[in-house]
C-alpha cells in the first residue's frame, strides 16, 4: 500500500514492513490529520455524502453541548449558594476563630485506618526506642495550643501540581498570610476569585481578585475543534505593594556592563493576579483558564483533602485524560 497519498509533502521514507495501524501511531498528529484528510478525499462520493450527514449531526450535537456546559455553569451558581454556609464556617475554623467540639468521623473509618482523632491510642503503642525528641515534643505542645490551621491554603497549594509548580520560593511568606480564597458566580458566565490575606509585609491589599469571563460557544469556522468552556479574557487586581519591585520584579546586573542594573521579571504566584493581558494569546488564555478554573472547581470545593493528602494529583493521569479529551 502507498502510504504517502497525493498532497502528503512530507518526504520521509516509510519502512515498507510497517503496517498503516503502526503508521498512524507513530506519525505526528499533525501529519496523521493530513494523510487522513487526503484519504477522505479519495472515496466515492456516496460514501462522503454519508460522512458529511454524520459531521452535520455532530455540529448539532456540540451546539446541544455547548448549552449544556452554560446550564452546567448556572447549576454550579445556584449550589454554590447552599454550600456557602459551610464554606463560611471552614474559614472560622481554619483562622482559629471558632473551635469546633471534639466529633466523630461521619464517614466511615475502615478497621485499621486511624481517623484523625485517634491521637491517644498511637500514643501509647510508642516503644521506648521511638519516643519522640523534646524538639517534636516541643512543636506538639505549640500545636496544641495554637488556634487554627497554620498554612492551610499554602499546604493546600503544595499539595497540588497544578499550583505548587507556580509557587516559588520568595512567594512563601506572603502565601502563610493567605486566610481564605472564595469564589462569585455571575450570570455573564464569570466567576471571581477573592484571595483573602492578613496583615503582611509585602502588600496592603487585604484582598487580591481575580475575574474570569467565559464562553461555550461553537465556532462555524472551527465547530469541531470545540471541547467546553474556553476563557474570553481575565481582570486581576493592582497589588499595592509595599516595596518598589514587590515579589514579580527583582534586579539584575546586565551581563555586558556589570555596572549597571536592570529591573526585570520574575516568576511568582502573584504573577496570577496582573490586571490584564495587553496581548491575550492561547498560551495566557489557557494557563489562565487552568490556574483560575482549578482553584473554583477543585480547590475551594475541596480544600481540607489536598491539605490532608487525602486528595492527590497525579500529573500522569492528569495528562492522559487531557490526551484522551483531545483525542475525541
Amino acid at each position: 500500500m502507498d502510504a504517502s497519498p497525493e498532497g502528503n509533502t512530507n518526504k520521509d521514507p516509510i519502512p515498507e514492513e510497517l503496517s498503516m495501524k503502526q503508521l498512524l501511531c507513530i506519525w505526528p498528529a499533525e501529519r496523521r490529520r493530513l494523510f487522513l484528510q487526503e484519504r477522505i478525499k479519495l472515496l466515492p462520493a456516496t460514501i462522503k455524502n454519508r460522512i458529511v450527514a454524520l459531521k452535520n449531526l455532530q455540529y448539532e450535537y456540540l451546539k446541544i453541548e455547548a448549552q449544556f456546559y452554560k446550564d452546567l455553569y448556572m447549576l454550579e451558581k445556584k449550589y454554590f449558594e447552599k454550600y456557602q454556609p459551610l464554606v463560611d464556617l471552614r474559614a472560622q475554623i481554619v483562622n482559629g476563630n471558632v473551635e469546633p467540639p471534639n466529633e466523630d468521623p461521619k464517614w466511615k473509618v475502615f478497621p485499621g485506618v486511624e481517623s484523625e482523632n485517634d491521637n491517644d491510642q498511637s500514643t501509647n503503642s510508642v516503644s521506648d526506642e521511638e519516643e519522640p525528641k523534646e524538639e517534636a515534643k516541643t512543636d506538639t505542645k505549640k500545636l496544641e495550643t495554637s488556634k487554627g490551621l497554620k498554612n492551610f491554603w499554602l499546604e493546600a497549594f503544595r499539595n497540588t501540581s497544578t499550583l505548587s509548580q507556580l509557587v516559588q520560593d520568595h512567594d512563601v511568606p506572603a502565601l502563610e498570610k493567605l486566610q481564605d480564597i472564595r469564589v462569585q458566580y455571575f450570570d455573564d458566565y464569570s466567576f471571581l476569585l477573592e484571595f483573602h490575606f492578613a496583615k503582611n509585609d509585602f502588600f496592603s491589599n487585604p484582598i487580591l481578585t481575580k475575574k474570569c469571563f467565559l464562553r461555550a460557544v461553537v465556532h462555524p469556522k472551527d465547530p469541531f475543534a470545540f471541547e467546553g468552556p474556553e476563557l474570553v479574557r481575565s481582570e486581576g487586581c493592582i497589588i499595592k505593594w509595599r516595596s518598589s519591585l514587590g515579589l514579580v520584579r527583582k534586579i539584575m546586573r546586565k551581563k555586558k556592563d556589570h555596572s549597571t542594573t536592570e529591573v526585570i521579571s520574575r516568576e511568582s504566584f502573584f504573577t496570577f493576579f496582573n490586571w490584564s493581558h495587553i496581548d491575550f494569546d492561547e498560551n495566557d488564555a489557557m494557563s489562565d483558564f487552568v490556574v483560575g478554573n482549578f482553584i473554583r472547581s477543585k480547590l475551594i470545593p475541596k480544600a481540607v483533602l489536598y491539605y490532608t493528602g487525602d486528595l492527590v494529583e497525579d500529573e500522569e493521569s492528569d495528562e492522559e485524560e487531557e490526551s484522551d479529551s483531545g483525542s475525541g
